[in-house]
């Protein structure tokens, strides 16, 4: 019984840790969307190429912690002119491609925007969950990476804030 007690209050006070994160609003720099962060992110960018020879550009914005990662990525090519269907579905292949199982594939919408919701366990056992929405000829990802690790759904809460935070502004 006194075993019990102490995993109860463990449990709680992981919990409460999660749940009392620092949540600082965001506004990506074009103004296209907002998002809530447990801390400040790192900004990166990292330039690629279509298939065929196009330049594009992927910005992210990412809070990494012990227990899980955030992240937002923002795709975009100026001569690119997009098929929203089609980048969706490669962004879908491409995550499929990371992953060593698919959780669950499934529609998802949000602000009038239609993209899709994709969960998958990789090859570390880490659980992969991406939003993928194109809006504007911008590939949005809403992205968390919870650590094998990580167990009992402790963080739940933190993730499915920073998820739930994420908007696309008004056009």
């Amino acid at each position: 019984m006194k075993t019990a007690v102490i995993a109860v209050a463990l449990c709680l006070a992981a919990s409460a840790s999660l749940a009392d994160e620092t949540w600082l609003a965001f506004r990506d720099p074009g103004g296209a969307f907002t998002v809530e962060f447990s801390g400040t992110p790192t900004v990166g960018h990292s330039p690629s190429k279509t298939p065929n020879g196009l330049d594009m550009d992927t910005a992210t914005y990412d809070v990494s912690k012990t227990d899980y990662e955030l992240t937002i990525a923002d795709t975009f090519g100026p001569q690119v002119q997009l098929d929203p269907g089609r980048a969706i579905d490669g962004s879908v292949e491409g995550f499929k491609g990371e992953v060593a199982q698919v959780v669950s594939d499934s529609i998802s919408t949000l602000d009038g925007q239609v993209g899709r919701e994709v969960v998958g366990i990789d090859k570390d056992g880490d659980t992969m969950h991406d939003r993928i929405y194109v809006v504007n000829n911008h590939v949005y990802q809403v992205m968390t990476v919870t650590p094998k690790s990580v167990t009992g759904g402790a963080v739940d809460p933190v993730l499915k804030h920073f998820a739930e935070s994420f908007h696309f502004a008004a056009h």
